[in-house]
């Protein structure tokens, strides 16, 4: 046996003539795989490399490199590469990318590292720096540990996105979360790239807005009126009141509406207390006692509530 099994490092013979080339030859060796590191993994050759330099070829190599994939290339004095080939079980530090690499049958595989701070994870699946974290699976449970679980995702500025998005085929067609405000919404896109938001709620006030649907309420104090404005110039309204101790038909009402250049309130169903009032603004006791009055303006509808106490009205447009 001419050198040692695992780095190769060449032995000095009985009565052998200038021992002193043989064992530089292993100390230079044992200098480039003792606490084995390379710059980086890359199929070319450097133009300039400085003596020492060490990378870890990758697949199609070229130039000096031809037909060493998996070696490592050391940068020796003279300006040409030494060629150190792998054995199973050797690691080596990729630098450039701060990952440990091991040697095995299939060629160099990234070596898994548990840190107090990961930058990347991946399941049965191999993580990037877009998807940070990555888990492949059937299921995924995310448990409790003896009371409540909350999964939390947040963004930095309004205007950001935090999101859960579905896909197939990794291209997404559905979507819901905070999508460039801070309204709940959900939005579905045919061709994952035109996106139609189907369902909105707003946050300072609750109210819920479904495509072609827009539902929200209004607190008013007795003998006061307050401005609605509705989602669309013209279509349907559904309004009553949302208070079971009092009788609700009575001052519940289907209208349809125009806000435009004519406003104009059409009742096409309402309970004995309801009346409507076309252009007319409402000051609190324009309608009469014990009635709820709601007006078409220009640009809003106008609610009055003269029920004789306070009440909360609730309303769904349509169209």
């Amino acid at each position: 046996m001419t050198q040692t099994p695992n780095l190769n490092l060449p032995y000095l013979m009985p009565a052998q003539a200038l021992k002193y080339i043989t064992y530089n030859e292993a100390m230079l060796r044992l200098d480039s795989l003792a606490q084995l590191s390379v710059k980086s993994r890359a199929s070319t050759p450097p133009t300039s490399p400085i003596v020492g330099d060490a990378y870890l070829v990758g697949p199609t190599a070229t130039g000096d490199w031809t037909g060493f994939e998996d070696f490592i290339a050391r940068s020796d004095a003279s300006g040409n590469w030494k060629m150190l080939e792998p054995n199973a079980g050797w690691t080596c530090l990729i630098c450039d990318d701060r990952r440990l690499y091991g040697f095995f049958d299939t060629g160099w595989a990234e070596i898994q590292i548990p840190e107090t701070m990961q930058t990347q994870f991946g399941v049965n699946a191999q993580a990037d720096n877009l998807n940070r974290f990555v888990v492949k699976s059937e299921n995924a449970l995310f448990d409790n540990e003896g009371h409540s679980h909350r999964l939390k995702i947040n963004k930095a500025a309004l205007s950001d996105t935090a999101s859960l998005q579905f896909q197939t085929g990794y291209q997404s067609y559905g979507e819901m979360g905070l999508i460039g405000n801070n309204a709940l919404s959900i939005k579905v896109s045919e061709n994952a790239t035109d996106w139609t938001e189907a369902i909105r709620c707003e946050t300072h006030t609750g109210h819920t807005q479904i495509k072609n649907m827009y539902s929200g309420g209004v607190y008013l104090l007795n003998e006061t009126a307050k401005t609605i404005t509705p989602p669309k110039s013209g279509g349907f309204m559904m309004i009553m009141i949302d208070n079971e101790d009092y009788p609700q038909l009575s001052h519940a009402a289907i209208v349809a509406y125009d806000i435009g250049v004519s406003p104009n309130v059409i009742i096409l169903g309402s309970g004995d207390k309801f009346r409507v009032a076309n252009d007319e603004l409402l000051t609190g006791i324009t309608g009469p006692d014990k009635f709820t009055t709601l007006s078409a303006l220009n640009g809003s509808l106008m609610l009055e509530n003269r029920y004789g106490t306070h009440q909360t009205y609730r309303y769904t447009f349509l169209g």
